[in-house]
């Protein structure tokens, strides 16, 4: 039997066609045309997509080159670099001495992972410009509350 949807030969019994899903009717076979014996089908050539060496022998498409259980390095120094980025941010207008720990440890680990090249590039260099700014906002927090203490001695 012939699929009325992509052309394709399929099964007799089938119910689907396997290749482009479409639903086949029993009486496929009786709504097309009848032929002479010595007639050509309408299509006798099928179009270049649908030539062998555009068309995969599986009904299924894969992705090429894709292999699932592949280990593609660790991520654990990057996002502990991202996850201490943001901390520090959070901390630095409220705690700036916390932040000032949590950013030095999360730029360490930004620069391994970097380094290494294990995996998670965007997170580490995500974690390491969260570090910074969280590192210019602490020191202006401690200038500032450093400047406001300082200036309660003068009253």
């Amino acid at each position: 039997m012939i699929c009325k949807k992509c052309g394709r030969n399929i099964p007799d019994q089938a119910v689907l066609c396997g290749y482009c899903g479409a639903l086949v009717s029993q009486s496929n076979e009786e709504e097309q045309p009848s032929q002479q014996p010595n007639q050509q089908p309408y299509r006798s050539v099928p179009p270049v997509y649908q030539s062998a060496s555009y068309q995969s022998t599986s009904p299924y498409h894969t992705i090429p080159n894709y292999n699932p259980n592949a280990d593609e390095g660790s991520y654990g120094m990057a996002v502990a670099s991202l996850v201490l980025g943001i901390l520090a941010l959070l901390f630095s207008c409220c705690i700036p001495g916390i932040s000032l720990i949590l950013l030095m440890i999360g730029v360490i680990l930004g620069i391994v992972s970097l380094i290494q090249k294990k995996g998670g590039a965007g997170m580490a260099i995500a974690g390491l410009l969260c570090c910074g700014i969280a590192l210019i906002l602490s020191l202006l927090v401690l200038l500032c509350s450093f400047a406001i203490i300082g200036g309660f001695n003068y009253f």
